[in-house]
This record gives C-alpha cells, structure tokens and sequence, in this order.
C-alpha cells in the first residue's frame, strides 16, 4: 500500500472451516490488504498477524483476475479464504 491510499477500514474474520483468522485492510483506492494466521489463537493473532502481508496481498491481486470466474460464486470473505489455501499450499511447497 502506498501513502497516498486513505484506509478505509480494517476487519478481523475467523473462519471456521479453514480453522483461520484472516486480516483484511480496505483502501480507498480500492486495493485490499491481507494476512492471515491458521489457528484460533485471537490474542497470538491480533499481536502478530495484523499487519499487511505485501507478497500475500499482491498474490491476491493477481488471483482477482485468474480466477474470475469462481469469484462471483463466492463471498468476498470464502473468495480470500480460498485465495490464501492457495498461497498456502505455494508456501509449504517452496518449503520443501
């Protein structure tokens, strides 16, 4: 994110099924902000994981135009959820 975007708004998101806290900033210009955190752990997540992640959120970018055509079948939440399986999945595999 650059200086010149006003932050709109920032919101905290467990979801269940992904057993996963997501951190979601919403920009001005349009542009969304992410990280996330696997597990339930609130506390751990809001002192560690509540800041933009700049590789997650540019591959979210990316994933906006790729995969345009689940987008509309989703929420905007389950779309960033699926979004972060993804790069999660990219992740533990460059690990290895």
């Amino acid at each position: 994110m650059s200086n010149k975007e006003k932050l709109i708004s920032v919101s905290h998101v467990w979801v269940p099924d992904s057993d996963r806290w997501i951190y979601i900033e919403t920009y001005d210009t349009g542009m969304t902000g992410l990280n996330y955190m696997q597990g339930y752990e609130y506390e751990l997540f809001k002192e560690q994981h509540c800041v933009a992640d700049k590789g997650l959120s540019n591959f979210y970018v990316d994933m906006l135009q790729e995969l345009d055509m689940i987008r509309g079948k989703l929420t905007e939440v389950e779309f960033i959820d699926k979004v972060m399986w993804i790069y999660h999945i990219a992740e533990v595999s460059n690990a290895y």
